[in-house]
């Protein structure tokens, strides 16, 4: 049985291969969520009784797959929409084909969900918003306390977010080729942004603080979604190290401490590790003698960083304007 810690992590962990299979299957993010949510509460009733499943995730992905398919059934014997479903998806949804064809490249629809979630018409607060809690599996009380703003007000945002990509009839698909480099940039920039709002000033806050786990959490995802792009891994190696001098970076009175005159010896090894195994596989990925970043991309600095500044805070931000070909299929993830 999960302690309600392990299930807080698997919830985190599996909640956006949940959400986006759902989608897949419904194309409406509302009722998507409602297909993850149930499939959590009939975890809730039967793993106490039955034993925790062998492999957790894909049984939650199961449970939502097909009550997804039961609801829309369900509409069209109501006189709803055909059921907008190919071969591909069903046997999905059926068990039939684990490994199936997939026209994007990718077979992880979680990339189709962060690409969604961070889609142009939406303004920033609310693509950061909408990926913590349908990539992140933030609840709307997390967000809010994060970002210590009202509940309410989070909410609002998130439904108002979703509304618009309903009226903009953004599809649960990867944009063109073309459009693919400054989308995935999109998303680098979300997933910073919430790493940066937690690094700021105030991280003594273990609020803040949780910010920057999360966009951690956000950007190991994405290596495993997107794992031949070197910006990514990139991405993910500097969250890393940056975390890894959360306890060294601040004097008792809340001033910076320069990075030259941190004690080394506070710093947290197992995050410089990852941070390390991030970069070997970023440059894996970038080719051999081709570095990660500047070559590829054109890093920016975030609105208003002076030149040159010293800063216990992050100055580089994922770049919008990649050039490689980081849609061609997904190798597996390196260990580093």
């Amino acid at each position: 049985m999960l302690d309600p810690l392990a299930a807080a992590r698997l919830v985190r962990q599996e909640w956006s291969r949940v959400v986006a299979v759902a989608m897949r299957i419904l194309g409406d993010l509302d009722e998507a969520e409602d297909m993850a949510q149930e499939a959590l509460l009939e975890a809730t009733r039967r793993w106490p009784v039955d034993g925790v499943p062998a492999n957790p995730g894909a049984w939650l992905t199961t449970v939502a797959r097909n009550r997804a398919l039961n609801r829309r059934r369900d509409q069209r014997r109501r006189g709803g929409p055909p059921l907008p479903l190919d071969e591909r998806v069903l046997s999905t949804a059926t068990g039939e084909a684990a490994d199936h064809a997939d026209p994007d490249g990718f077979g992880d629809d979680r990339l189709r969900l962060v690409v969604l979630c961070c889609h142009p018409s939406l303004q920033r607060d609310a693509q950061v918003a909408l990926t913590l809690r349908l990539v992140g599996g933030l609840t709307v009380r997390e967000i809010a306390n994060a970002f210590v703003q009202r509940e309410s007000t989070v909410a609002q945002r998130i439904s108002r977010a979703k509304r618009r990509l309903q009226d903009q009839r953004a599809r649960f698909e990867l944009p063109p080729v073309a459009e693919l480099p400054a989308r995935l940039g999109a998303v680098l920039e979300v997933v910073y942004l919430v790493f940066n709002e937690g690094y700021g000033p105030h991280s003594s806050d273990q609020r803040r603080r949780s910010l920057c786990r999360e966009a951690s959490m956000l950007a190991d995802q994405l290596t495993e979604i997107a794992p031949t792009v070197p910006e990514v891994w990139g991405l993910a190696a500097l969250l890393h190290l940056q975390s890894s001098r959360f306890d060294a970076r601040l004097a008792p009175d809340g001033a910076p401490v320069p990075l030259d005159e941190q004690d080394r010896r506070r710093w947290d090894r197992q995050q410089v590790r990852l941070g390390e195994r991030c970069l070997a596989a970023g440059h894996n990925a970038a080719g051999p003698g081709r570095p990660i970043g500047p070559t590829s991309c054109r890093p920016r600095s975030p609105p208003g960083t002076p030149a040159r500044r010293r800063s216990p805070t992050p100055t580089g931000t994922p770049s919008s304007s990649c050039t490689r070909r980081w849609w061609r299929s997904p190798t597996t993830r390196s260990s580093g």
